[in-house]
């Protein structure tokens, strides 16, 4: 898999970081310094951008009301462990909601969708506008759920 814009801008970052902390860290601790320095400012950097993303799919994209009405945001949807905030591939993510039906989301870009009995994707909510879920009429943006 080739390295992305992204990866490489991640690495840099984190390079960076370290670099400039083993730096500061050698000044006063010596060789040991370096090494802790740079290994602790490349992880903490890290964190900072995996933190951002987080933080952006959370506030940026809040989950709707499920279709019974009882489960909305993070802290009522359910997703498959170990991915992180359901995430499955770029702007795909899968929840299934905590109520006594367990039914099955995935929310691809601005949709929020059903997954049907044969595993098709059925059309539920669509991101009107900052953070507003409205009914969602239209087609499904890729008809497969894998």
């Amino acid at each position: 898999m080739a390295p992305t814009l992204g990866c490489l801008f991640t690495g840099t970052f984190c390079v960076t970081c370290g670099g400039l902390l083993a730096r500061y860290a050698y000044m006063h601790f010596g060789p040991l310094g370096y090494v802790a320095g740079f290994f602790c400012g490349a992880i903490a950097s890290y964190l900072i951008i995996w933190w951002f993303l987080i933080g952006r799919v959370l506030w940026l994209y809040p989950l709707p009301l499920c279709r019974h009405g009882r489960c909305q945001g993070y802290e009522n949807y359910l997703w498959q462990y170990p991915r992180i905030l359901g995430w499955e591939w770029w702007g795909k993510y899968r929840y299934r909601c905590s109520c006594e039906e367990y039914d099955e989301y995935v929310r691809k870009g601005r949709q929020f969708m059903i997954v049907g009995p044969n595993k098709e994707l059925l059309p539920y909510k669509k991101l009107i506008g900052f953070r507003k879920w409205g009914e969602d009429n239209g087609d499904v943006e890729g008809h497969e759920s894998e």
